[in-house]
């Protein structure tokens, strides 16, 4: 029997199709309000964009890649209903009218994703919400917030794939609350999470407490210097962390 290709299940990238996300991107998608059109700034393969779009979750994405090397596989996916592909350094692949409600920047270090903020000017001022997953220094990324009149609205903790992602939702609105907590300082909130820290969530302990036993292994052997000094305080941190987790604060 010759089977009919108008059966066959429809391929990531095709449209109809919803690929498999990775928990990490999942978690960026669930942040991701109903509705919104959204620009994925550094798309990649574009997954997150196709996983929206198929499953009804926004009407448009713009998915960007800075070249089209890095970009190569988001060609053939312009053809997917709802999807444009546009290759561009940040948001200077918008039209000056142009302004999607969602800005997605995932896959990179806090330092490039905080040029490419700034490189954005008065375009942040319009969109409705901020979605960022940093590769590093997520505690940097949490006090550009809080400098610039934003509010951290959610956060998720990730493990995918044996290592830890955060995920940041910021929008232009009043704080429901001051950015404090009882037990840590307004660096150490930072750099833990304001809402991971009240969020109860299992995984936010798990990642402190092998961060705490990383460097209490490191520590063991560690020569006296400034790479020992960091060190003892990165220790000291999550030690007040797991601290503040553990009394419910």
């Amino acid at each position: 029997m010759i089977a009919d290709p108008s059966n066959r299940p429809p391929v990531p990238g095709e449209p109809g199709a919803t690929p498999v996300l990775p928990q990490r991107l999942r978690a960026v998608a669930e942040l991701v309000p109903a509705g919104a059109v959204v620009v994925d700034v550094g798309a990649g393969h574009g997954l997150l964009c196709l996983w929206l779009l198929a499953r009804g979750r926004v009407p448009r994405c713009i998915a960007t890649e800075r070249d089209r090397v890095a970009g190569a596989r988001l060609v053939d996916r312009d053809k997917v209903s709802g999807l444009e592909v546009r290759f561009g350094d940040g948001l200077r692949v918008l039209g000056r009218e142009e302004c999607p409600e969602v800005l997605v920047i995932s896959g990179l270090g806090a330092r490039s994703m905080l040029r490419i903020l700034e490189e954005a000017g008065e375009r942040l001022s319009r969109l409705r919400r901020i979605v960022l997953q940093p590769q590093t220094e997520a505690g940097r990324l949490r006090r550009w917030i809080a400098g610039r009149g934003l509010t951290t609205v959610d956060e998720r903790m990730t493990l995918d794939r044996g290592r830890f992602y955060v995920t940041i939702a910021a929008e232009r609105r009043p704080a429901a609350r001051p950015v404090s907590h009882p037990a840590l300082s307004f660096d150490e909130l930072m750099e833990a999470g304001p809402c991971l820290v009240r969020s109860a969530d299992p995984l936010v302990r798990e990642y402190w407490q092998r961060v705490a036993t990383r460097l209490d292994r490191v520590l063991e052997r560690a020569t006296v210097g400034t790479g020992r000094a960091r060190a003892v305080r990165h220790r000291a941190l999550a030690r007040r962390v797991l601290t503040a987790l553990d009394s419910g604060c």
